[in-house]
């Protein structure tokens, strides 16, 4: 997995494991080699989910919006918005 991101580094990375593995999952979440993980057995759904979250992400990433989002120090309330 670390020579994937090495190469493609753009690429989402997601491990598909089990309880056994979990050890070397956590270090591959905590040193960003892999996004997230989906522990077995999985639920169908949440691989769908999961798909959906990652489309969002790039869609907010191309938008500009993801780079706004991340850089706001807190979220702005309505009652603030009226106020300028």
């Amino acid at each position: 997995m670390l020579k994937i991101k090495e190469k493609f580094p753009d690429v989402i990375r997601v491990i598909l494991g089990g309880k056994e593995e979990e050890s070397v999952i956590f270090n591959a979440v905590q040193k960003n080699i892999a996004k997230t993980c989906i522990l077995k057995p999985w639920d169908q759904n949440i691989i769908v989910l999961a798909n959906k979250i990652f489309e969002t992400e790039e869609r907010l990433k191309k938008s500009n919006l993801f780079s706004y989002i991340v850089n706001l120090n807190e979220l702005p309330t309505i009652r603030a918005s009226y106020q300028k």
